[in-house]
C-alpha cells in the first residue's frame, strides 16, 4: 500500500453558538483516482496550531481509472479557551478566533 496526504482544496472553521462553543473544521479535498481510499483524519494540537493530516491509500502499483471524486469531511474539534489558533490540513492553513 501506498500512503500520501490527499489534496486539500477549502478549510472552513465553524464555531458554534453555544457555550462553550463548539468548534469544527470543514474540509473538501480530490481523492485522484478510483483505488484510493482516504483513512480518518489525525488531529494533533501545539499550542494554539492544530494539525490536521489526511492520508490517502492506495494498492501499490495497481492499475487505477484517473477519476477524481470530492471529499468531504466535518472534523470535530470540541471547545478551545478563547485566543486566535491556526489549524492547518494538509499544509492549508486558516486562522479563527474563538470568543
Amino acid at each position: 500500500m501506498t500512503t500520501s496526504p490527499i489534496q486539500i482544496t477549502n478549510v472552513d472553521v465553524l464555531i458554534a453558538e453555544s457555550y462553550p462553543p463548539q468548534i469544527s473544521v470543514s474540509v473538501t479535498g480530490i481523492i485522484p483516482d478510483s483505488c484510493t481510499t482516504v483513512k480518518q483524519p489525525e488531529v494533533s494540537r501545539n499550542g494554539t496550531t492544530i494539525t490536521i493530516t489526511i492520508l490517502g491509500e492506495r494498492p501499490t502499483g495497481m492499475i487505477c481509472a484517473q477519476v477524481a471524486t470530492t471529499y468531504q469531511h466535518s472534523i470535530a474539534l470540541g471547545t478551545l479557551d478563547p485566543g486566535s489558533y491556526t489549524v492547518t490540513v494538509n499544509g492549508v492553513s486558516k486562522d479563527f478566533t474563538v470568543s
